[in-house]
């Protein structure tokens, strides 16, 4: 697995700024398909970075969670 460690840089190959869309911090973790914030150590899918309103940027785990609940409702319903 490629990881790389940067500091709010930005890479013209992905066309993409490397920054947590959460929190805004700049010293993040980079990963082949993911980036992981350093302070709020959420992790976040750069496809979602590249094409959503930061607004709408769910971390992986919030997804997850998010199918979880609605998995469980279906179980109960």
């Amino acid at each position: 697995m490629n990881i790389n460690y940067l500091e709010g840089i930005f890479l013209e190959d992905e066309n993409i700024v490397h920054m947590c869309p959460r929190c805004g911090e700049k010293n993040i973790i980079i990963y082949e398909e993911s980036i992981e914030c350093t302070v709020c150590q959420l992790e976040f899918e750069k496809k979602d970075i590249k094409v959503l309103e930061k607004s709408l940027i769910l971390g992986i785990s919030e997804k997850l969670e998010f199918i979880r609940s609605i998995l469980g409702e279906n179980k109960n319903g």
